[in-house]
């Protein structure tokens, strides 16, 4: 348990007891209520006030306040203080606080505080002194990188806290009614002015010291609340060479916690109305964040190498050489403000090199504290040109490089790399080439948020994925696939975009493993995703909307899942398996194609809560049954048969339902002496038949399945 949880169940306690007054108390507990808005953040605070002890004269007291403020900033305090009149017209208190802060930056703070105040009806003087606990944190957002020469070096964020003091003097400037000693009325305009002095011995923490003004207009004795309680709106400024201007606005609601009723209550006032004013201090621990650490040489946040030089090249440069002189682990910023830059042959990038472009990003920590940042290049983002007459790669990538923000236009192919390692592809426009981006061989890759369109052949061709992270790419109208894949055994292949390509969305040949989820392809020449040999791994939430042939096409599936998929408004069929011999099609759905799932023969495999729904003929095709399942699954308002099946020799076919088709609800052919069981399927509301059986009947399950509302055979 945190400090500031404890706080909270104390707070929470002592308010569970504050009511518990006798006719003889002078003063009473209470409990505030405070909103304030400044142009650092909006912050809720507030707690009960409980007396302790108490004579005529003197008063102890706890004095609890929780905060809560955007950015995840919470804390609060426990204090406990004693006041005393020491004159008919004078209050002496003293007061200690302990005092807790969770910053946005995760980070928690503790502190000790003491007080010190002088009190008349009319003025007041005040001084508080505030001693944390010293040391800085980490600030992970605050750590910033900065070149020295050729060098790339990281500065730490830091977050401290501040001890220091603040005073404080107040006067009481307008009130109703009465002499000024002996006030009668129920409001009243007071304004403070004082001085703040904070610092924190650590490096790069500046000192923090400047005015402080306050006012505040109090109506005391609501009528709604009864007597005891207050209103207060307050405004405040500070100013300091570290913060600037900073202005507060407040208001804040006192009820009182004295339950007898206002007959049995004394109207506190004067003197004794000021013994319950709440302790102006700071509530909020002072903490200040900043770039402060010492700098540090910076490491590449993906394969934790050193980074060994920085150059910035402009067009006038030979980018060819330059980069191949630049060396292993280098970062080679290309700034397009000069204009394009124009190759003619092939730049072969070194391993663990980072070719990147004005404006773009770079992951780096700090090699000795470990502190994140990010590395923005200098300059305008470029374009490289390739204007040769050869077959090369505008760019040849290495083990560990990477080609950042950058627009490639007019190769053979834009990149280009043979069995590359851990590579970054991020970012990068690639238009007009003959293709985009060719990797051969075993890859281990991150390709990430490239637009990769109107290329004259594929968009992104991997061989053999391994490993990695292919996402939130843009792929259209590039001549033949979008993105496609001779083998996937690793890997996720996220949330890219395909669309309008001269053949397939998204191509794999042999999906073996990995993760292919969240992908869009649509209005694609062919299929939207085809797979020919599924093996194993899982497609899910993938969506194929208005492709001119199948929306999935799976040729031969002996394993794996297809989950949660959405095939609409394609030409052909939404889901088309040729061989479905294992693995799961689970929960996808199947809309407005010509048929929902058409399957030329399942042997093996599982068909299960499915959906098709409105497509121009049958919702589920299965032309050959031998082995499998196909269970809980749902065919509604298609323009045919909810489900067609022929050659039913096996297999379990269970807990479907057919519903308001323009045919049969179940159209099926079983073979004779099958083995098949066909039990506790529904059909209801279609056109023609609700059960349609040629000559043959399944092995088991008459019975059990039911049906209304169709033309014929509800029941089998």
């Amino acid at each position: 348990m945190n400090g500031f949880q404890k706080l909270v169940i104390t707070l929470l306690a002592c308010a569970s007891v504050a009511s518990s007054t006798t006719a003889s108390d002078r003063w009473n507990p209470y409990v505030e209520g405070e909103t304030r808005w400044s142009s650092e953040r909006l912050t809720g605070r507030g707690g009960p006030v409980v007396p302790l002890w108490q004579d005529d004269q003197t008063l102890l007291f706890t004095d609890l306040r929780g905060l809560v403020a955007e950015n995840s900033f919470q804390g609060g305090s426990f204090g406990l203080a004693c006041r005393t009149m020491v004159s008919s017209q004078r209050i002496l208190g003293f007061n200690t606080f302990y005092d807790v802060l969770n910053t946005s930056e995760s980070n928690t703070f503790h502190q000790a505080g003491i007080g010190a105040e002088l009190l008349s009806v009319d003025w007041g003087v005040r001084a508080n002194g505030y001693l944390p606990q010293t040391g800085s944190r980490s600030a992970a957002g605050e750590s910033t990188t900065f070149l020295a020469d050729e060098d790339l070096f990281v500065r730490a964020g830091l977050e401290a806290a501040y001890w220091g003091m603040n005073v404080e003097a107040e006067r009481r400037l307008l009130w109703t009614g009465g002499a000024p000693t002996v006030p009668v009325g129920d409001v009243e305009l007071w304004a403070a002015a004082g001085m703040f002095h904070f610092e924190n011995d650590t490096f790069g923490f500046d000192n923090m010291t400047g005015p402080r003004l306050r006012t505040e207009l109090r109506v005391y004795d609501l009528p709604c609340l009864g007597f005891g309680s207050r209103f207060v709106f307050g405004g405040q400024y500070d100013y300091d060479d570290v913060r600037g201007s900073v202005g507060t606005a407040s208001v804040n609601l006192r009820i009182s916690l004295d339950l007898r009723k206002d007959d049995c209550r004394e109207r506190t006032s004067g003197l004794s109305r000021r013994m319950l004013d709440p302790i102006v201090r700071n509530v909020e621990i002072v903490t200040n964040r900043g770039s402060y650490g010492a700098p540090e040489p910076a490491k590449f946040s993906r394969t934790d190498r050193l980074v060994d030089s920085v150059i910035v090249l402009t067009a006038d440069d030979d980018i060819t050489n330059r980069i191949e002189e630049a060396g292993e682990d280098s970062v080679v910023i290309l700034d397009g403000s000069l204009g394009e830059f124009e190759t003619t042959t092939e730049t072969v990038l070194n391993d663990g090199q980072v070719v990147m472009g004005g404006q773009a990003r770079l992951q780096v920590y700090g090699c000795e504290t470990g502190a994140r940042a990010v590395f923005y290049a200098p300059g305008e983002r470029p374009t490289v040109r390739y204007s040769g007459f050869g077959e090369e790669a505008i760019f040849y990538v290495a083990d560990r490089s990477a080609i950042i923000g950058l627009n490639l236009v007019g190769g053979p192919f834009a990149i280009y790399g043979e069995s590359p390692q851990d590579v970054l592809i991020q970012d990068n426009i690639l238009r007009s080439n003959e293709a985009g981006i060719l990797l051969l061989g075993d890859v281990v890759a991150d390709v990430v948020g490239n637009d990769v369109s109107e290329n004259d052949e594929f968009g992104i061709a991997v061989q053999r994925f391994h490993g990695g992270n292919i996402s939130n790419n843009t792929l259209h109208r590039n001549g033949e696939d979008g993105l496609s894949f001779q083998v996937v055994s690793a890997g996720t292949v996220f949330n890219n975009q395909a669309h309008q390509n001269g053949s397939n969305g998204i191509a794999i040949d042999t999906l073996e493993g990995g993760l292919i989820v969240r992908n869009v392809a649509s209005e694609n020449d062919d299929d939207g995703f085809d797979v020919d040999e599924f093996y194993d791994g899982v497609m899910t939430q993938n969506i194929a909307r208005g492709n001119l042939d199948d929306g999935f096409d799976f040729d031969e599936m002996y394993g794996g899942i297809a989950s949660e998929n959405l095939a609409i408004g394609n030409d052909e069929f939404g889901f088309e398996i040729i061989d479905f011999d294992g693995g799961e099609l689970f929960g996808n759905s199947a809309g407005e194609n010509l048929a929902g799932f058409f399957i030329e023969s399942l042997d093996g495999g599982t068909l299960a809560n499915n959906k098709a729904f409105e497509n121009e003929i049958d919702g589920f095709v299965i032309l050959g049954l031998d082995e499998g399942v196909v269970r809980n699954n749902r065919s509604l308002r298609n323009g045919d048969d909810g489900y067609y099946f022929r050659d039913v020799d096996a297999g379990l076919i269970s807990n479907n339902a057919s519903r308001r088709n323009s045919g049969d609800g179940f159209d099926i052919e079983f073979e004779p002496f099958n083995t098949s069981e066909f039990s506790f399927n529904h059909s209801s509301r279609n056109r023609e038949r609700g059960y349609n059986f040629d000559d043959d009947l399944p092995s088991i399950g008459e019975g059990t399945n039911t049906g209304r509302s169709n033309q014929a055979d509800d029941r089998f």
